[in-house]
């Protein structure tokens, strides 16, 4: 068949094994956040999270990736003593 991919002893296609690494990866999450209360029950929370990937592979160059993100958000926080009540 005209444009079929040539398959090897194994069965399989040349693209398949030409792709077909070995190798490992280290993928590393860190989150970190911070409130502030503002004004009674409303509050600012700032926060930072990154991701970092690390890829190791036999037949392709090693990669490295990183990426961070910044936010910023409104937070709706409870009472100031965390709803304790006078039991007496």
């Amino acid at each position: 068949m005209a444009g079929a991919p040539r398959s090897d002893s194994n069965g399989m296609a040349q693209s398949e094994r030409r792709h077909n690494s070995t190798g490992s990866e280290d993928i590393t999450r860190a989150d970190t956040a911070l409130t502030f209360r503002i004004h009674n029950l409303h509050g600012i929370t700032l926060r930072y999270s990154t991701s970092s990937r690390n890829g190791r592979y036999a037949t392709l160059p090693t990669s490295h990736q990183t990426i961070g993100t910044f936010s910023i958000g409104y937070t709706l926080l409870g009472q100031t003593r965390f709803g304790a009540v006078d039991w007496r």
